[in-house]
């Protein structure tokens, strides 16, 4: 909502708007697979760089004062301190930061882990075909884009021999200090010197068969959030928020098949563990029913323009019931989100559309506007069956006026149109003509 309504809204009803508006999902598995266990522990989420944990935190810590689980976000020089951020608090809470396996040991306390994992092509590619502080990537144009890459690739490969970056995540004792910003730091290859993609793979294997209750995967999003909450308890959840990253890089398709090759032969031991654990939250799946709020919930959050026209819909009912039908701050939501339909539609449009709109003359263009809003208003308000007074009830009362315009212009349109009306205007131009003719002679 525009900025106006929130303040105006919140300091005439002293709630906010999620709290009159119910945008909550409903987590009903009828196979439901709660573990009452993990209520007795501290849960710590091993959040690896570039899976989409960052949204698994933003929902955990928007929605912790309903489900009673703390959300815990330790600063870097506390983690591993003697004052952690959680001693004085009891279970069941959430732990999460980088680099943070390893911790169990320093809780003393019963604990489990989960994590998100990302398909590693395109986790490799999100860590390190970034762009720069111009936003753009290193290259002028695809060709070289891929050939920087492959460089990067090679320096990495004779340096380590692999680049199993998520299975080095689960299978080392982070020992210092979690790292909270999203971005492989200089000096992380040098640790993973002198390992093997074997060896990793071996003990990250056992830890999370050991420690882990669960595993996400980021490219099942949504159904490893249901899977997630239905294990701890958690009945709702809310429409996860995409972070601002960047929208649009290559991808693992658009990369020459000649570099997928390479790069899967150094992430051997990531696919391995990437496609185990897969397999196990498709079988959880398999044996779930979370009913076709799932769908709903997929179908709402893959929709590029749902989440705007959902906050839409939730102006009219929120701000008649605290403003009034006929206010003045209902009347300005309206119009405030007919501007932003109409922006959607335009940015929808066809490219040679808008092009070819640009290049009219500034005339002609303002006179087809004219005309397709006329045409429009028409369509939308030219109920010409419908009483008055029932229109008038089911738009705004700013349009009201509009309406009435419309019905006279549809009447005398019908009347112009009409054969009786064509024979009067002939027969008063023809009687005209015809004195003139007289007087002329």
């Amino acid at each position: 909502m525009s900025k106006d309504f929130d303040i105006i809204y919140i300091c005439e009803t002293g709630k906010t708007k999620e709290e009159m508006v119910d945008r909550t999902y409903q987590i009903k598995n009828k196979n439901s697979l709660f573990n009452p266990e993990l209520q007795k522990q501290f849960l710590i989420f091993n959040h690896v760089n570039r899976t989409g944990g960052a949204v698994i935190n933003d929902i955990l810590s928007r929605m912790q004062n309903k489900t009673g689980l703390p959300l815990i976000i330790p600063a870097e020089d506390r983690a591993y301190s003697d004052d952690p951020p959680w001693k004085e608090k009891n279970a069941p809470l959430v732990i999460t930061a980088h680099y943070l396996f390893g911790l169990h040991e320093r809780l003393q306390r019963p604990s489990s882990y989960f994590t998100i994992m990302r398909e590693p092509h395109s986790h490799f590619l999100t860590a390190f075909l970034c762009r720069d502080k111009n936003y753009k990537y290193a290259g002028s144009h695809m060709g070289e884009i891929w050939s920087n890459l492959e460089r990067k690739m090679d320096e990495i490969n004779e340096k380590i021999g692999h680049c199993s970056i998520q299975t080095y995540e689960h299978a080392v004792y982070h020992s210092n200090k979690p790292n909270p910003v999203n971005d492989i730091k200089p000096g992380f290859f040098e640790k993973m010197d002198g390992t093997t993609s074997e060896e990793l793979f071996s003990a990250a294997d056992n830890n999370i068969k050991n420690m882990y209750f669960f595993v996400g995967i980021t490219e099942l999003f949504e159904e490893s959030l249901f899977t997630l909450l239905d294990i701890l308890g958690i009945k709702k959840t809310l429409m996860w928020r995409p972070g601002l990253y960047t929208y649009w890089r290559p991808t693992k398709d658009e990369m020459p098949i000649r570099l997928r090759k390479k790069l899967s032969a150094m992430l051997e031991a990531d696919l391995e563990l990437y496609h185990s654990n897969r397999l196990i939250l498709e079988n959880m799946l398999e044996k779930s029913n979370f009913g076709d709020e799932l769908i709903h919930y997929k179908q709402h959050a893959r929709n590029p323009y749902n989440r705007l026209y959902l906050e839409l819909s939730e102006r009219f009912p929120v701000a008649a019931e605290t403003f009034g039908y006929f206010s003045e701050v209902v009347d300005r939501e309206f119009r405030h989100s007919q501007a932003l339909i109409r922006n959607i539609r335009e940015l929808s449009l066809d490219f040679r559309v808008a092009r070819a709109e640009r290049e009219r003359p500034p005339s002609d263009k303002f006179l087809t506007r004219k005309i397709q809003q006329f045409t429009e208003w028409l369509e939308i308000y030219g109920m010409d069956s419908t009483p008055f007074f029932v229109v008038a009830r089911k738009v705004s009362i700013a349009h009201v006026p509009l309406v009435l315009l419309c019905r006279i212009l549809l009447r005398l349109l019908n009347i112009m149109n009409s054969s009786r009306f064509l024979q009067r205007i002939f027969d008063r131009v023809f009687v005209f003509s015809s004195s003139l003719n007289r007087k002329g002679k």
